[in-house]
């Protein structure tokens, strides 16, 4: 339980009075958000590291947009949710974070994917996945294989 004491403050002669909360006393945060907080910044590092081995530009816009598009499919699926509608579901939250519209966020990674396809055609991952170049999709599904693979 909070604990709570009742202080004043005087502003322009006026006695404001508010409620002061000891943080001390305060309980521990529950420990499944620190878990999910947990989950979400390994899977951050582990999405961002497959992202730099298919040479995908971080300079671009739609870089921010995949690495959140492949988090979310992985919470989802760590949720037991295995059907997930790209451009229904994940292009939809991933648009509503960064206040976009879905068909922005869709092309600015199809951008990253064509701009990676286009300049590392010698040394790239997805050379090794797709014979040619691979939808928005394919990419994302691909990336949570990977990253899940290395969670087995």
């Amino acid at each position: 339980m909070k604990t709570v004491e009742k202080d004043q403050l005087t502003f322009f002669d006026k006695e404001i009075s508010f409620w002061k909360i000891d943080k001390e006393k305060q309980p521990k945060s529950d420990s499944k958000k620190e878990k999910e907080n947990d989950s979400e910044s390994t899977y951050f590092h582990d999405v961002i590291k497959i992202m730099r081995e298919c040479n995908f530009m971080p300079n671009l816009s739609g870089y921010k947009y995949m690495r959140d598009s492949i988090i979310y499919i992985l919470k989802e699926r760590k949720n037991g949710n295995y059907e997930i509608s790209t451009s229904k579901c994940v292009f939809k939250d991933v648009s509503k974070k960064y206040h976009s519209t879905t068909a922005r966020v869709e092309r600015a990674i199809r951008n990253v994917i064509e701009q990676s396809w286009k300049k590392y055609k010698t040394n790239n991952l997805l050379l090794e996945w797709f014979y040619e170049k691979p939808t928005t999709s394919q990419v994302l599904f691909m990336i949570v294989e990977l990253v899940e693979s290395s969670y087995i």
